[in-house]
């Protein structure tokens, strides 16, 4: 039994000594920790080998290695394990990411007794890839890893990856990862665009049964102030899909634009962005339902760098988008700019193109309230209460159309449709609308001064009150162009001035146009009321300026207007025009209705240079009168033709000159003091000669016919006249000196003198029917005729000299003087066509009157009177400018009978070339014309007391009958010859002695037979009775001048040589016998 115990001693013994290890290993263990609590501790190179062994296992195919690896206990109780510079690397050594820095907590005495259970985790300098592909879902991957032809792991599959992991019981601790330092590289498929971020915070939390990731990254952009961005996704445990958030600091508008066809529409701007984003991840990684709050700061709307960029100075959006129907709704999104406010909402289509990315949206919006008023640019602000748009946005290239913008703003009801879009080198627009009724002010309030600058001051400046109807407007914009715009509306109720010179027109209606740079307005009715005559009727008046951009720029007026003249006329003489001023003329210069088109051309500038100014007016004028136009005298017509231009002023068409029918015009030339026409033809009658102040003697003008008239009209001086006329239907008698122009006979009429009072006739010049006159009319200061001065007249050939036809009083026959000149009575018609007290007297003084081709007389002095049938009267003469004779005048057959008378024959017979060879003896002749057979007399001759001496015709004869005495005495003192007569037919040619006698106491004598003047030849019979007083007792049975005994004789040949021949038997032969011995007498008619 004592063999047992030692054995139970052993053991005891022990026990204390064990005891003491562990409080010196737990000493010794405490003393490490202490250390470790302190400061981290680097893990000795065969601890490094196991992690990096461990992590290789865990991970095939990538080859994990750290510069260092260190622990430090936490005082939360975790093993902090810190591995730096970490380096991964794939197959081939390839380079796939690295770390900083990387952290884990551990618990510590899991740790020891072999079981890893992470408790946290935290990494610095990594590098994450964020991929969006081209189907639109989003992958997450670390370094390059995913670089090659595969796509990253998608979002989903990154959250499940995570999720798996979380299930580990080795993670069951892990609450937390956290990430900082990071670099973010994001690569857009789609876009084809890719961003990179630097110091970048990741956490991934793990609360509730949900997985929270949250991130912010930095982006560097084009501004002082980097952009950031700030993520964070949720997700339930166990799904794949997820709730995530975006918020935006000074996002660039063309990077947030790439990334969701609900954001597509803010590519065009050039802004920054703030705001949050609200959606779904689905599970297959793509982007589900998404809300947005959006700032947009100031920035402008440039597609295109050629584009003009459009400013603005903030906006706010609120929408939503649901990307399966592409359906965009837009709660509200306002605009703040320089050039007004906008307030929207509405709801829009998105398409997506070929590439997956957006490329258009179409939409019905509605705008609730619209406030325009850039940089002062309309006159009061532009307010519209609301409307309604639908349009359409094209994305690339950029394109907006307006399919239709219908305002319901009762006081703007506009209606637009257009479209606009950016091409590289500029804006494209073309925008049309139309407009239902809007007032002129509220044009003027909408209508920027800055578009249509100069047609906008002109409607500003000349429209002064109206409205605007059935408006169409259209805009127009080319890249590298001005805007070009079109505005086209019926016009009511206006009341405007084409000119500052011209008279308002009010009332008015029609269609104003402007095109570009051209505006017009044309009337349908209005009217206007110049400075005096009444209202102007200006109905399809139109009113046009061709280029207002033209300096200057003119406007040019089509004028249409009906009235009274004087209102017309003052229209034209409005201030500025002064056409009728400058002339000299009043604008009430006659009367009547006017109605007048034409152009007048204004240059667009104050106080326009006359000479600028062009009009061409024409126009009718009814029921016109006037005293003015010729002073003095009143014109009428029914109907005128106006013609006004910018050099002169003219009336035309058929008128009444004081009752004379007239066809012709008034031109005054608008020249200052440029005297003024009347011109035309006038219808020439005694009435008209009256009318005119030419108060003739009754029957001078018969019948009517055409003469062109001209009248001068000169300021401060009578008019001056001057009157033409081919004389055609007009009668013209002047019975005085036996002239007279039948109605259906031409001549000529030259008349011109002054209208003033009286009348003056300073030239007449008549020519016609054989008369040519010239000289000038006399009137008294009553415009009575009173003389007629002819210095030059000439009257059928027959009459040339100068004549005064001289007025005795009202209705009596004016008095003729003849003064110097010549008559031949061979052709004349001398008082012919007078009519017995009507016919005025005669005065002539002549140089030369021919009786015939042989006779004439000189120095005639007579006065005559009016007789029945022509004139009567006394005169004195010479004959052949030698013997003195008187004589008178009478009407008879037609013309002047006349009678000669003288104490000398001899010397009458000497002057008239007939017998040179009488001497003495008294003188008695008288020559009645033959009615119808002009130059043509009967003639009676008797001559008393005259000798016959050295007649070679009678001294032949006497030889021949051997009575040698009587010669010796006709050689001597000459054969007297008691009574000599004779009667005779004188002719222009010849004179038929019928028959003829001398008688004396010698000798007795009797002849007849023919005489040919022009050849002084003759051819004569006759009977020579001697001793007459004895043998004159035959004279019973005989002819006178023949005796008893008679020799009967022929004479022929020259009358200085005669042929003389004698019939001795005749001698023989009783006196009534003796005509079978000779011819029969001569007859007037052979």
């Amino acid at each position: 039994m004592a063999g047992t115990h030692p054995s139970r001693t052993g053991p005891a013994r022990r026990w204390p000594r064990r005891v003491g290890l562990c409080l010196a290993g737990l000493f010794t263990a405490g003393i490490c920790l202490w250390a470790v609590l302190s400061r981290p501790l680097s893990a000795p190179d065969w601890l490094r080998d196991r992690v990096e062994a461990r992590i290789a296992a865990a991970m095939p195919g990538l080859d994990v290695s750290f510069a260092d690896l260190r622990l430090r206990i936490e005082p939360d109780g975790l093993a902090r394990l810190a591995a730096s510079d970490v380096t991964v690397r794939g197959v081939g050594g390839v380079d796939v990411g690295s770390l900083g820095r990387f952290e884990i907590g551990l618990d510590p005495m899991a740790l020891l007794r072999g079981d890893i259970r992470l408790g946290a985790a935290r990494l610095s300098g990594a590098m994450l890839t964020l991929r969006r592909d081209a189907d639109g879902s989003v992958g997450l991957a670390m370094g390059d890893l995913f670089d090659g032809d595969g796509p990253p792991p998608r979002l989903p599959d990154v959250l499940a990856a995570f999720d798996a992991a979380l299930d580990d019981p080795r993670f069951s601790a892990l609450r937390r990862v956290e990430a900082d330092a990071l670099t973010l590289r994001y690569e857009d498929a789609l876009s084809g665009r890719t961003w990179i971020a630097d110091g970048g915070r990741l956490s991934l939390e793990r609360e509730a049964g949900r997985l929270r990731l949250a991130g912010d990254v930095a982006l560097l952009g084009e501004g002082d102030v980097p952009a950031r961005l700030a993520v964070n996704v949720e997700s339930p445990i166990g799904q794949t899909t997820a709730s995530f958030g975006v918020n935006l600091s000074d996002l660039p508008a063309q990077d947030i634009a790439t990334q969701t066809a609900a954001l597509a529409w803010l590519g065009a701007l050039r802004a920054p962005i703030s705001g949050a984003l609200r959606g779904t991840l689905l599970a297959d990684g793509g982007l589900g339902e998404m809300s947005a709050t959006l700032r947009i700061g100031k920035g402008v709307l440039q597609p295109t760098a050629g584009a003009q960029p459009i400013p603005f100075d903030s906006a706010r959006t609120y929408l939503s988008f649901d990307p399966g129907p592409g359906v965009l709704r837009v709660d509200e999104i306002s605009v703040k700019s320089a050039l007004g406010t906008m307030l929207a909402d509405g709801t829009a289509l998105v398409g997506i193109g070929s590439g997956g990315l957006p490329d258009e949206m179409t939409g019905q919006f509605r705008i609730t309230r619209l406030e325009a008023d850039p940089g002062g640019m309309f006159d009061k602000p532009l307010a519209l209460a609301g409307a309604e748009i639908d349009w359409r946005l094209a994305f690339d290239p950029f394109r907006f159309e307006l399919g239709r913008l219908r305002s319901s703003d009762p006081d703007l009801p506009l209606r637009l449709s257009g479209e606009v879009s950016a091409e590289q080198d500029g804006w494209r627009l073309a925008l049309d609308g139309t407009i239902e009724r809007m007032s002129l002010a509220t044009l003027l309030d909408l209508w920027p001064e800055a578009a249509l600058d100069k047609p906008r001051n002109w409607v500003a400046r000349n429209i002064h009150a109206g409205r605007l109807e059935h408006g169409v407007l259209a805009v127009r914009l080319a890249p590298g162009t001005r805007p070009r715009f079109f505005i086209d509306g019926r016009v009511e109720d206006v009341a405007l001035t084409y000119a500052r010179t011209l008279p308002q027109l009010s009332g008015g209606a029609g269609q104003l146009t402007i095109d570009g740079t051209r505006l017009a307005v044309t009337l349908e009715r209005g009217q206007a009321t110049p400075d005096q005559g009444g209202v102007l009727d200006g109905a399809g008046t139109r009113y046009v300026i061709p280029d207002m951009t033209a300096k200057p720029a003119a406007g040019e007026l089509t004028l249409h207007a009906r009235g009274p003249l004087t209102a017309a006329l003052s229209y034209i003489n409005s201030p500025g025009l002064e056409f009728l001023t400058k002339a000299g003329k009043p604008v009430d210069l006659g009367q009547g209705e006017a109605e007048v088109s034409g152009v007048i051309t204004v240059p667009l500038m104050p106080k326009p240079p006359r000479e600028q100014i062009t009009v061409d007016v024409d126009g009718v004028v009814t029921g016109f009168s006037s005293d003015q136009v010729v002073p003095g005298r009143r014109l009428t017509s029914d109907r005128l033709a106006i013609d006004v231009t910018d050099a002169r002023l003219a009336i035309s068409g058929r008128a009444a000159l004081d009752g004379i029918g007239f066809d012709g015009s008034w031109t005054q030339p608008l020249a200052p003091d440029s005297p003024s026409r009347v011109e035309g033809t006038m219808t020439l009658s005694d009435a008209a000669a009256r009318a005119l102040g030419l108060s003739l003697a009754p029957g001078t003008i018969s019948g009517e016919g055409p003469g062109q008239l001209t009248i001068d009209l000169e300021k401060g001086r009578p008019p001056r006249y001057a009157l033409t006329s081919t004389l055609a239907g007009v009668g013209l008698s002047v019975p005085q000196i036996g002239w007279r122009l039948g109605t259906a006979q031409t001549g000529r009429l030259d008349v011109s003198g002054t209208l003033g009072q009286p009348v003056t006739v300073d030239r007449l010049a008549l020519s016609g029917a054989g008369l040519d006159a010239a000289g000038a009319v006399t009137l008294d200061r009553a415009g009575r005729f009173e003389r007629l001065t002819l210095p030059e007249l000439n009257v059928g050939g027959w009459l040339r000299s100068s004549a005064v036809i001289a007025s005795r009083g009202q209705d009596r026959a004016p008095a003729v003087t003849l003064s110097g000149g010549t008559l031949d009575m061979r052709r004349a018609s001398f008082g012919a066509g007078g009519g017995g007290g009507g016919a005025g007297p005669v005065t002539l003084t002549l140089d030369r009157l021919q009786v015939s081709d042989e006779i004439y007389l000189s120095d005639v002095n007579g006065s005559f009177r009016g007789a029945t049938g022509g004139l009567a009267g006394t005169f004195e003469a010479r004959v052949g400018g030698r013997a003195p004779i008187t004589g008178a005048l009478e009407p008879r057959n037609g013309g002047n009978a006349i009678r000669l008378q003288s104490r000398d024959a001899g010397d009458v017979l000497a002057g008239a070339g007939i017998f040179r060879n009488v001497q003495d003896g008294t003188f008695d002749l008288t020559l009645i014309p033959v009615g119808g057979r002009p130059g043509e007399y009967d003639g009676a001759l008797q001559i008393g007391g005259a000798r016959l001496k050295n007649a070679p015709a009678i001294a032949g004869l006497l030889d021949a009958v051997s009575v040698v005495g009587l010669i010796d005495e006709m050689n001597g003192a000459g054969l007297y010859f008691s009574e000599v007569e004779a009667r005779f037919r004188l002719t222009p040619r010849q004179v038929i002695l019928q028959r003829s006698s001398a008688v004396g106491p010698s000798m007795g004598i009797s002849m007849d037979g023919y005489y040919d003047l022009a050849g002084r030849r003759m051819d004569m019979q006759g009977v020579l009775s001697p001793v007459y007083i004895l043998n004159g007792i035959g004279r019973l049975f005989a002819r006178k001048g023949e005796g008893l005994i008679g020799f009967t004789f022929n004479l022929g040949g020259g009358i200085d040589d005669p042929d003389v021949s004698v019939n001795p038997l005749s001698a023989f032969t009783p006196g009534m016998f003796r005509d079978i011995f000779r011819r029969p007498p001569p007859s007037p008619g052979d």
